[in-house]
């Protein structure tokens, strides 16, 4: 009962009472001594960490949970998911977050492996997180191929939600291969049904403003981006705190492009986000924000240090778009 409940605040985005119900749900399933019960109770609260911008908590709390000896099979509510693929998947976008985006993907590909041995739910969630993952190092092809294999699944089962997921996610694709119309249709179309469920979309209108940006409509986008700050500071839902802070120094500058120092706040305030919660992923891509802004303003060595101090603190991933366009912008810069 504890389980069910937590997970119906996390969809409803009320992340207090679901940490609250979460560490309930760990003593409990401690106490239990089942390593199924204790995965799961790790899961769960580890996505609420991730929700909250606690990446390396979340992260630590899958580690121990995979570190279990578990049965597969052995958890008795299967119909949410299998607990070591959630453990799995969950840690996917952690890790690439984190700053190890090679180690998602490998934590990805298990994730999925697993979950076609494991049933449906378990297929589902696995899926839901490679498309992320995929999309998130860049790999479009891959990311719409998990988002087709989502929609082709929650269709087949009938999961409303993971189907209200995979249109958010083909829109999220759209916009990556440049249809941005189509792909705001679609982005308003997944949230739509995803609030029919009676869950929360969440923050969505982030992929909204940045499609905004691309088609130049900079009003509409810091609009969007206002709204899902508002929802960050009354949920406490700051997974994209820094991208959010960035996108809108981006868009700052799109309306404005004399705006050099209102820009360079949102940026800055990306950066001391992403390092405040350990987000070295979400660190680097506002850092490029914030030297391409410094080297147009002639500050071309200071752009030069700060990017190279967070380009060097990377060990891998470095065919991902995000490193491939901080070497670029380097070399650019004369590094």
């Amino acid at each position: 009962m504890t389980y069910a409940l937590q997970f119906f605040h996390l969809l409803r985005l009320e992340l207090r009472a679901a940490g609250e119900l979460g560490e309930r749900q760990i003593e409990l399933a401690e106490r239990s001594q089942s390593p199924a019960m204790r995965m799961a109770a790790y899961a769960a609260m580890a996505e609420v960490l991730s929700d909250l911008g606690e990446f390396s908590a979340a992260h630590n709390l899958c580690a121990k949970g995979l570190a279990l000896d578990y049965i597969p099979g052995t958890f008795p509510f299967l119909e949410i998911g299998e607990p070591r693929t959630m453990l799995l998947a969950h840690s996917s976008r952690d890790l690439f977050i984190l700053g190890y985006p090679a180690q998602a993907l490998a934590r990805s590909r298990e994730a999925l492996s697993g979950a076609r041995q494991l049933g449906p739910h378990s297929l589902a969630f696995a899926l839901n997180l490679a498309a992320d993952v995929h999309r998130c190092v860049g790999d479009e092809p891959r990311a719409r191929e998990s988002t087709e294999a989502l929609a082709s699944l929650a269709s087949e089962r009938g999961f409303l939600l993971w189907s209200a997921q995979a249109v958010f996610l083909r829109g999220e694709a759209l916009l990556a291969e440049g249809q941005v119309e189509e792909g705001i249709v679609e982005l308003r179309r997944g949230a739509a049904s995803v609030e029919m469920t009676g869950a929360v979309a969440g923050i969505w209108k982030l992929s909204l403003a940045e499609a905004y940006a691309q088609l130049g409509r900079s009003e509409e986008g810091l609009a969007a981006i206002a709204e899902t700050l508002e929802l960050m500071q009354r949920t406490g839902l700051r997974v994209f705190e820094a991208e959010l802070y960035r996108v809108k120094g981006e868009l700052i500058l799109l309306q404005a492009p004399g705006a050099g120092s209102t820009a360079e706040r949102a940026f800055r305030q990306a950066v001391a986000s992403a390092r405040r919660q350990g987000a070295k992923s979400w660190e680097l891509r506002a850092t490029m924000s914030l030297a391409r802004l410094l080297e147009a303003q002639g500050k071309r060595d200071d752009a030069r240090s700060m990017l190279s101090e967070i380009y060097g603190w990377f060990t891998e991933g470095f065919d991902t778009v995000d490193l491939k366009s901080a070497r670029a912008l380097l070399d650019e810069l004369g590094a």
